[in-house]
Parts: C-alpha cells; sequence; structure tokens
C-alpha cells in the first residue's frame, strides 16, 4: 500500500524523537564527573569536591580519581598492588596507573588523589587537592569499580579537563639538561651519550621557578611558554613545543613566560644521512 507525503513525514518525525530520546537516555545513564566542572579554572594546590552522577550502575563499588597532565596519554595499564608491598601506616591507594608520557612512550605511576565508596558525602566523591605541582590544562580521571558478583568487577571511566593556574607568580625559568647541550654521534661513537640523526624529533624539559618555592613544568605551549631558535636550519621549532633537528651548527634556544625568559646553547653534530630503520 502506498504511503502519503505525511505518513512518511510523520514517520520520519518518530524515528527522529526516538533517536533523541535514545541518546539522551544513554546521557543520563552514562557515568561522569558533575564536579569540578568541566573547563573550570581551578588554582594550584586548591582543595575541591569530586562529584560523580553513577548513571544507570548499582553495584559501584568504589571510585578512583587521578590528576594527568595534558601531554599524558590515557590509561593504558591497571595493576593491584599487593598489600603485603605496602609499608604499615602507608596511604597509597589499592592501585596504580600507568599512562605513558606522550613524547618518550615511558611509563608513568600514577596513585589515586582519592578513593571513595556510597559512605561517603557526597557518595562515591569528596575532598581531594588539585596537585600543587599543577599548571596549564589537567585532565581529572575517575574510575568506577562496578561489582559483577562471581565475575568479578569492570570499570567505568569519565574523565574532564581543567585549566589550573598558581596564585604564584614566576621568578625564573630553567632548562633541565646539559648546558650547553650537545647533540650528535661521531661516526657509530655517541660521543654525547646518545645517538641523534636528522630528522629526530625531541623536547626539552623547561620548569619554572615560582614565589611559592614550588617548580612546576612549563614545557607545554598552554602554560603560556613560546620558543624561539635563532638558528631554525640547525634546530626547527614546531608547532607542539617540540623540535626537529633539521642540520649540523649551532643556535641558541631562547624560552619566554609570564615576562621572564631564558636561554640555551645547542650545538649539532649529526651525520648528514637520515637515519634508517635496520635492514
Amino acid at each position: 500500500m502506498a504511503l502519503t507525503c505525511r505518513s512518511v513525514r510523520m514517520r520520519s518525525i518518530q524515528g527522529m524523537l526516538l533517536a533523541m530520546t535514545l541518546v539522551a537516555t544513554e546521557h543520563a545513564w552514562a557515568f561522569k564527573i558533575l564536579e569540578p566542572a568541566e573547563h573550570s579554572r581551578l588554582k594550584s594546590g586548591q582543595t575541591v569536591t569530586a562529584k560523580v552522577d553513577v548513571g544507570s550502575n548499582p553495584g559501584i563499588v568504589k571510585v578512583r580519581y587521578y590528576w594527568y597532565n595534558e601531554l599524558d596519554e590515557t590509561l593504558v595499564e591497571q595493576e593491584e598492588i599487593a598489600s603485603e608491598s605496602r609499608p604499615p601506616g602507608s596511604k597509597i591507594g589499592d592501585e596504580k596507573i600507568f599512562p605513558k608520557e606522550s613524547v618518550s612512550g615511558g611509563a608513568i605511576v600514577a596513585l589515586p588523589v582519592l578513593v571513595s565508596n556510597a559512605d561517603k558525602n557526597p557518595p562515591f566523591g569528596g575532598l581531594m587537592k588539585v596537585p600543587t605541582e599543577a599548571i596549564g590544562p589537567m585532565r581529572l580521571l575517575a574510575v568506577a569499580d562496578i561489582s559483577r558478583g562471581r565475575l568479578g568487577t569492570r570499570s567505568e571511566f569519565a574523565e574532564i579537563v581543567v585549566q589550573v593556574e598558581p596564585e604564584a607568580e614566576l621568578a625564573s625559568i630553567e632548562f633541565e639538561t646539559d648546558k650547553p647541550l650537545l647533540l650528535g654521534r661521531a661516526g657509530q661513537a655517541a660521543t654525547f651519550g646518545q645517538v641523534d640523526s636528522l630528522g629526530k624529533i625531541f623536547e626539552l624539559p623547561v620548569v619554572g621557578q615560582f614565589a611559592d618555592g614550588v617548580v612546576r613544568p612549563i614545557r607545554s605551549l598552554s602554560t603560556g611558554t613560546k620558543y624561539q631558535s635563532s638558528n631554525e636550519k640547525v634546530l626547527k621549532i614546531l608547532p607542539q613545543g617540540l623540535f626537529q633537528i633539521v642540520g649540523n651548527g649551532r643556535t641558541t634556544i631562547t624560552v619566554a613566560n609570564r615576562g621572564k625568559q631564558a636561554s640555551l646553547d645547542v650545538t649539532v653534530e649529526v651525520n648528514e644521512e637520515p637515519n634508517e630503520p635496520p635492514i
């Protein structure tokens, strides 16, 4: 039987309403962080309240909270710490999480800043401290452990990004590396302790000494740091605040943040041919 334009249009509208309802319902049932709010502005070392919406997860046993720097990758591994390995009176949480550093790929152990259950106020939340050394965008990860009876537990994840700013003023900037920095090799001998090549991309660890005595990482451009290379035919600055070896020679890297400035002399002596994987 042929459908009229009106009936087709009504069915289309009904389908759209059903899809919107399903999306809204799914969103309402999702485990999510309510406080602190997404993109809120916090202070380094500030005590804030953590609050979550457990959604349609009645079997939640506990929720763990972790702070991550914006340059750290998402959770890659989770394992329990054996209770007998903890010293008496230790306040270390039950689990540790291993994110990967975005550039080096090395594992970073992150311990929970808060472990909460249903008896807390608010339930599965509570007071926690923003890391004192935090600056710029920080990610807060909440991990809910949900009981599955004999099957053990499963995890639900929720994450937000907040902006953290220290109240103290920046006193000075420092490069946590050799000065001057020597990059390269002579033949097959790693004369500078590492093997570098044309095209290699790396980061420079830059920290700021603040008036409150805390040293904070300011390598990321999102912390307000700006870079300049006096010779981009030697070291080129990439948009992410990384550096790329493009030639041999000398250059001076200048970094500026909050009205402060620091410089680092760099000498590059690498093989002219780009490094290639072995055959």
